[in-house]
């Protein structure tokens, strides 16, 4: 009989592939309908995030009263294709139903149940398959742990292989099919199992360590995670060119992250006691916080020495790899180990699919709030540098709750929250664009300095010619310079040569008012 254990990890990655695949299309193809606004693009992930939740409890208790797990697996499977295919055959539908409509919130309620269906069925695909596994956990040390990380380390390859080469070279349409295929080949490859499948055992004797603690260090955990995510995000839109290869590279790292450390969890530190590595791991995610805030204002420097790199691709991608490394590689490592700790400390054997798929609930309820909270609140009301600070904060109070056993330990967490304090409590620096300061002579000031959820306005003057530019994220959008202004002032110029007595005048995008002005 085939390897029970290796062909069902290859289903899983399959299975991973698959999902971050479909996300990276679906993306594509609603972008048409909902715009590219991060209203709009996150309320989307939500909607996937909610899915994923809700499948992983209803199909986690479900599997619990079934004896034929491998079966439940494969139905699920088979049903993501499926149900995945109904968004490209809805899609023209869909732009023809939206169009009428000026509200995005409309626009996602139509679109929602799409998403909705075949996101709970990959909800439910991470318990019911840890529940299949179960006797072999007992044989060959095969852990939920180990499937959350091969799962990871599918969906890496699916983002990176999709969003940089398939749709490049294959097209949406001929991508998509592919990925049905690749959904539909991680169920048949289980399918040896189906017809052997005498149902599971039920073991008794573990229980549920820490009551509550566990789904609420996994809400946390989560909540704070992805947070992150869209914070660095933010910050590395201002220190990097605002291309597609660029946020691709970021997403992908942050995913190796985490795979590499759930990767680490499970070879290396499943054998110490779990508590004490989740109290340590915890605080120690913060500590690199703390160290990526104090190396935040010297990351332009890195960004000005990059252009020296003689390959166009590689100007746009190694900045991204860099900063990356510097900024949130390390936390991400331990962030990877956090969901599979608390998988062992949490999951009943009584009830390993309920246990299971309530803890992927609570962390993909904070996954989904996460971004959110940070992305339409946090930003807008105490700034990205303060974010960060204090969600980092957050990691350290769940970190200090693991040590209340031994009190003597809260010692180090106590010194890492009053520096998390006094950098909350000062001034945070402004997170300028690196051209500031590309030329050594040159002094700027800056006038004018605001976050907002859709990017970050800057305005200086160079100090030694008057001259003033106005910045978003990255991007010059106008100065005070002759060359700025001609461009925009031709805009309103150029209409008046055909029609030099014009009643009405239209312009689209009032920016700064210099085109109107003319």
């Amino acid at each position: 009989m085939p390897d029970i254990r290796k062909l069902s990890f290859l289903s899983f990655f399959l299975s991973g592939f698959s999902a971050l695949s479909y996300q990276v299309l679906w993306k594509r193809y609603l972008s048409l309908a909902l715009g590219s606004t991060v209203y709009a693009i996150s309320s989307v992930i939500a909607v996937f995030m909610v899915g994923i939740g809700i499948g992983s409890v209803l199909f986690g208790r479900f599997c619990d009263r079934r004896r034929r797990p491998f079966l439940i697996y494969f139905f699920l499977q088979v049903s993501i294709g499926v149900t995945t295919i109904l968004i490209p055959v809805f899609h023209p539908m869909i732009l023809k139903a939206v169009s009428s409509l000026h509200s995005w919130i409309f626009m996602l309620l139509i679109i929602s149940p799409l998403l909705l269906l075949p996101s709970i069925l990959m909800g439910g695909t991470f318990p019911v398959l840890s529940r299949a596994l179960e006797p072999v956990s007992k044989e060959r040390r095969v852990v939920p742990g180990g499937l959350y990380f091969i799962n990871t380390a599918g969906g890496v390859s699916g983002a990176l292989i999709t969003g940089f080469f398939l749709i490049k070279y294959l097209g949406m349409n001929l991508t998509y099919a592919m990925t049905v295929l690749v959904s539909f080949i991680s169920g048949m490859i289980i399918i040896p199992f189906i017809r052997n499948e005498i149902g599971v055992r039920d073991y008794g004797g573990i229980e549920k360590i820490g009551g509550l603690l566990i789904p609420f260090a996994a809400f946390l955990t989560g909540f704070s995670g992805i947070g992150l995510e869209v914070l660095w995000n933010r910050v590395l839109g201002i220190y990097l060119p605002n291309t597609t290869y660029t946020f691709s590279t970021i997403l992908v790292l942050y995913l190796i992250g985490l795979s590499t450390g759930s990767y680490i969890y499970y070879k290396r530190l499943k054998k110490f006691n779990p508590l004490s590595v989740a109290g340590l791991t915890l605080t120690f995610i913060s500590v690199f916080i703390l160290i990526s805030l104090l190396l935040l204002p010297h990351l332009p420097d890195i960004v000005l020495k990059v252009p020296f790199v003689k390959s166009p691709e590689l100007r746009y991608i190694l900045p991204a790899i860099i900063i990356s490394i510097f900024l949130f590689l390390p936390a991400t490592v331990l962030m990877g180990i956090t969901f599979p700790l608390f998988l062992k400390v949490y999951t009943s054997e009584k009830r390993p699919g309920e246990s299971t798929g309530m803890l992927y609930l609570f962390n993909t309820i904070g996954s989904t709030i996460g971004p959110l909270f940070a992305g339409f609140f946090l930003i807008k009301s105490i700034g990205t540098y303060r974010s960060i600070v204090l969600l980092g904060v957050i990691y350290l109070i769940i970190g200090s709750l693991f040590f209340l056993r031994d009190r003597k330990k809260l010692i180090f967490p106590i010194i890492v929250f009053l520096l998390m304090g006094a950098l909350y409590i000062r001034r945070p620096p402004m997170i300028l664009p690196p051209s500031i300061k590309r030329a050594k002579n040159r002094k700027d000031r800056v006038l004018f300095y605001r976050e907002f959820p859709s990017g970050t306005v800057v305005v200086v003057e160079d100090m030694n010619t008057g001259i003033r530019a106005c910045y978003v994220d990255n991007s010059v959008v106008v100065g005070t310079a002759y060359d700025a202004l001609k461009a925009v002032k031709l805009l309103g110029n150029l209409p008046l040569l055909f029609n030099q007595k014009p009643e009405d005048v239209l312009v689209i995008g009032f920016g700064t008012g210099i085109t109107t002005s003319s």
